[in-house]
């Protein structure tokens, strides 16, 4: 599913592989890594 996104997103709290693959690396899922997401999302479309 990474690998098909235009940007690959995952919480601080993902699998080290997910991280050394290369997905950007937001805030831990507790602490509203969804609605960073989407704020970036929202300022690049």
């Amino acid at each position: 599913m990474l690998a098909l996104s235009a940007i690959p997103f995952a919480p601080a709290n993902c699998a080290k592989e997910v991280k050394d693959w290369g997905a950007r690396v937001l805030n831990h899922c507790d602490d509203h890594a969804v609605a960073q997401a989407i704020e970036i999302l929202d300022k690049r479309y």
